[in-house]
């Protein structure tokens, strides 16, 4: 399974990179920013199966790029897994509204 994560935490992509890379089941992409993220997306050979996104990030957030990945026609589907440690229902739900 092919994985491009977000975050704007080093220790967090870290994290991502240690709990699934060993098991050799995914292709893990990690990316710093929003920017990364579409640069990464649209210079990208294959299309990714699955994205793990922070809500909180400075320039764009989560949820805004959550927006912008589902406007990318090959990814309209794709399973985006928002990461977060906010417990308030207000974003999670318009995480859930953004796709």
């Amino acid at each position: 399974m092919k994985i491009l994560a977000v975050d704007d935490d080093e220790s967090i992509r870290m994290l991502l990179e240690n709990a699934l890379t060993p098991s050799g089941n995914y292709d893990l992409t990690t990316a710093g920013s929003a920017k990364e993220v579409l640069e990464t997306i649209d210079g990208a050979s294959s299309t990714f199966d699955c994205f793990l996104v922070d809500i909180q990030m400075p320039d764009v957030n989560g949820i805004d790029l959550t927006k912008m990945i589902r406007q990318t026609p090959e990814y309209g589907h794709q399973p985006i897994l928002m990461l977060t440690a906010m417990r308030e229902k207000a974003y999670l739900d318009r995480a859930f509204m953004a796709g």
